[in-house]
């Protein structure tokens, strides 16, 4: 190659500078401000990975596509060409250390998902900082392999007896490490997808609360919930008898609605913007007029008087909570809720301080009255 050509770049790549360049970093700098907004935070995986990470099962990009060489071992690399299967490698380190690898919800319904005639027993669960009394029960991020048996033995007209066992597996675990830690109020903090494991944990609740956000999905949301949540139940009240002389059985208990929390959204002069104003005001009328009847249809909501009592009134909102802003970013560095956060944590100073305390002030108010509302309606 002369000289002359190594002025010009390879196919596919080029020079970004000028204007171009200063644009890009604004867009970046941008998506960074909101995303910390949200309490995400940076990771950066390595430029080039282990060539089996971007396998066929794994990668998005052709292996014919993808820029290979070889290390001081012989090894194959490959500049990474995707991040998402980086991302799964970090985060399955969480999954091989000695201390965490099998204290999570999958391997705690391990014996029941493979079978074996081994009874579930508690997990050990870290507890949270500053709050002694509050413990954790880790998630995992493969969970979702169990789907397809539960389905399968949650539809299945004739199932296996071993197959009986699986619907009561994950409120077995958690009533054993309840039992374990003394624990009073157990919450479940579910995706919003439409699973069987979903189905599962949604049926084995008492009661239940529906977060939404002041915009179009949350309304297509309520719609879909008020027909699928319904539907779940009378599966649960057909069904529950065919499960009641297996290993575990699912518990005799209706889900209860507790009411809804509108969340995430600016606010202006102590209200939420004009944009947002609209859409919780159509959440809550779409739930007074749609989800309650449905859910007084079918046993779903609690005496009248408790909610009085609760002094939740018939838009069945909670609380508005509005979106954190500054204090997010500050409370996942500090593994702590954003009402528990130190003056030290919080660094800032003068008016963007004062600022601050005075939302931490706000949170902590505002969570102590909806804890307050739970206790009370589920008393």
């Amino acid at each position: 190659m002369d000289q002359k050509s190594l002025l010009f770049t390879p196919e596919g790549v080029r020079d970004i500078y000028g204007e171009d360049c200063e644009r890009r970093a604004k867009i970046q700098q941008g998506i960074h401000t909101i995303m910390k907004q949200y309490g995400f935070k940076n990771i950066q995986t390595p430029t080039f990975e282990f060539f089996d990470i971007f396998n066929r099962e794994r990668g998005t990009v052709k292996s014919a596509d993808m820029f290979k060489f070889f290390d001081q071992y012989n090894n194959t690399l490959v500049l990474r060409p995707d991040i998402t299967p980086s991302i799964a490698r970090c985060v399955a380190k969480y999954y091989e250390k000695e201390e965490t690898k099998k204290q999570n919800i999958k391997d705690g319904v391990k014996v029941a998902f493979d079978g074996k005639p081994t009874p579930i027993t508690a997990i050990n669960c870290p507890q949270a900082n500053r709050n002694l009394n509050l413990y954790l029960l880790p998630g995992h991020m493969n969970l979702s392999e169990y789907d397809a048996q539960l389905n399968f033995a949650q539809t299945a007209t004739m199932a296996l007896t071993s197959l009986k066992s699986l619907p009561g597996a994950f409120n077995d675990l958690i009533d054993k490490t309840c039992r374990v830690y003394d624990i009073e109020f157990v919450f479940i903090d579910l995706n919003p997808g439409l699973s069987s494991i979903n189905q599962n944990l949604f049926l084995i609740s008492d009661a239940f609360i529906i977060p939404t956000n002041p915009d179009t999905f949350s309304l297509m949301a309520i719609k879909s919930l008020s027909a699928i949540l319904p539907r779940w139940v009378k599966w649960k009240e057909q069904n529950i008898d065919s499960f009641s002389d297996s290993a575990y059985p699912l518990p005799n208990t209706t889900p209860k609605f507790i009411g809804e929390i509108a969340q995430r959204f600016n606010i202006r002069n102590g209200k939420a913007t004009s944009p947002y104003r609209d859409k919780i005001t159509e959440l809550t009328d779409l739930t007074k007029q749609l989800l309650v009847p449905v859910f007084a249809q079918n046993n779903m909501l609690f005496e009248e008087q408790k909610y009085v009592d609760a002094g939740i009134d018939d838009s069945y909102c909670l609380e508005e909570i509005k979106d954190f802003q500054g204090l997010s970013p500050k409370s996942h560095d500090s593994n702590v809720p954003v009402y528990e956060l130190e003056d030290s944590e919080l660094r800032a100073s003068g008016a963007a301080l004062q600022g601050m305390k005075e939302n931490r002030r706000f949170f902590y108010e505002l969570y102590e009255k909806i804890a307050n509302e739970i206790k009370i309606i589920l008393g």
